[in-house]
């Protein structure tokens, strides 16, 4: 371990305590947990006495990646996932049955059904999801009750309903004694229901709980993460290791500096204090535009100025210029905050002609390919079986569909 810093070490070793580690960005959070994994294994405890816990699918196969490349063991009964496929493990497990998962559009369909608006059908899925991800029962209405009587009348989960099946289970299971360890990325991105499910977790197996996140990236407060789960957990843990990781090993000083002063006015945070480990920068610019379709252009003539023109239009890596690389487009990205900004952008790159790809989110108008296959065989099935409920297509399909793994894609479709 000689090449972790002071505060990965202290990670890596602590095996009596639970921990709070704020880890700001950039400051090798996953390579410390990654590593505190492979010290633990080391020592010789069973993979399966672990979980950790991550935020999306894609950051699961990071960690297990690197776990990978640091032993050489069967790392097969060890948990890395999503704290949803957790559930879906859990419910598997105590259930001894086949899950079935709705998605958001069939549960839409299904209050559309007991609704007959499809406005108001989203406004109430919004408002059961804060119902279930707070654990806020006392909001539930008849409109709740009837919803909820439709999915058990036919055997169905919904997205949160993964989280809390297994705490009504967990309150009436005897302690045990099988997980040692519960590592959680992005705590600051729990909801309440997620969170007790955590705890519940780890008090019924008198495991220790490795909270690692940073209340200044908690992003997701409109979804029901609560950034006071982080902030509280020393309260709710008094005997717990607070760790601090403030070395930044990925952006220069001025992009620390700027971030820094920004982030420092929000009241509801720790302090941590980020080192930048890489000097100099260029100056981070702030640039206003009249009108919203107006940025689209902004960038599209700063991307022109910067690779030299557009008459080549390479996307790879251009010859020397003056000693220097000449830039190219796959240098570039370009960051937005809603769906709807991409929107607007993408009008300008395609009047301008520059090559581009949409990663994450969804554009104006479209939607998933298996999405419409699904749809495409549901469809077939509606039309042989009028016995089936109106608008239920996406469940009819998962009713009959052969594949057992097909409702864990949907969830990773989910997931995004």
């Amino acid at each position: 371990m000689e090449e972790l810093n002071e505060g990965q070490r202290r990670i890596c070793e602590n095996r009596s305590t639970h921990i709070l580690v704020i880890a700001g960005p950039g400051t090798g959070k996953t390579y410390s947990i990654a590593q505190k994994v492979v010290q633990i294994l080391k020592e010789g405890e069973d993979p399966s006495s672990i979980i950790c816990i991550t935020f999306t699918n894609r950051a699961a196969m990071e960690l297990r990646e690197r776990v990978k490349s640091l032993i050489s063991k069967d790392l097969q009964d060890l948990f890395v996932g999503t704290i949803h496929k957790l559930g879906l493990t859990f419910l598997k497990e105590h259930t001894k049955k086949d899950i079935k998962v709705i998605d958001r559009e069939t549960q839409e369909e299904i209050l559309k059904g007991i609704m007959g608006d499809e406005r108001r059908a989203k406004h109430e899925l919004k408002k059961i999801e804060r119902i279930k991800g707070k654990l806020f029962f006392e909001g539930k209405d008849e409109i709740y009750e009837k919803y909820e009587a439709e999915l058990r009348k036919n055997e169905l989960y919904d997205y949160e309903d993964l989280i809390l099946k297994p705490c009504e289970i967990l309150e009436s299971m005897s302690p045990r004694k099988r997980i040692r360890y519960v590592i959680v990325d992005e705590f600051q991105d729990l909801n309440r229901a997620q969170y007790e499910f955590v705890s519940k977790i780890a008090e019924l197996s008198r495991s220790l709980i490795c909270a690692v996140g940073d209340a200044d990236q908690s992003i997701y407060g409109f979804r029901g993460s609560d950034v006071r789960i982080f902030l509280d957990f020393e309260k709710d843990y008094p005997q717990c290791q607070v760790v601090r990781l403030n070395e930044n090993y990925r952006s220069t000083k001025t992009i620390i500096e700027a971030s820094t002063s920004l982030i420092k006015k929000n009241l509801k945070r720790f302090e941590n204090e980020i080192i930048a480990k890489r000097n100099g920068g260029s100056p981070v610019k702030i640039v206003t535009v009249p009108y919203p379709f107006m940025a689209g252009d902004f960038i599209v003539k700063e991307i022109e100025k910067r690779i030299g023109g557009l008459s080549h239009l390479s996307t790879s890596k251009g010859d020397s210029l003056n000693g220097e690389r000449r830039l190219s487009f796959s240098d570039f990205a370009v960051i937005f905050r809603t769906n709807e900004d991409v929107n607007l952008v993408k009008k300008s790159f395609e009047m301008s002609g520059i090559p581009y790809q949409i990663i994450g989110g969804r554009l104006e108008g479209q939607r998933d390919p298996l999405r419409r296959l699904m749809e495409k065989i549901a469809s077939s099935l509606s039309e042989s079986n009028e016995e089936g409920l109106k608008g239920l297509s996406l469940r009819q399909f998962l009713d009959i569909c052969p594949f057992k793994e097909a409702n864990e894609s949907i969830i990773e479709l989910v997931e995004g």
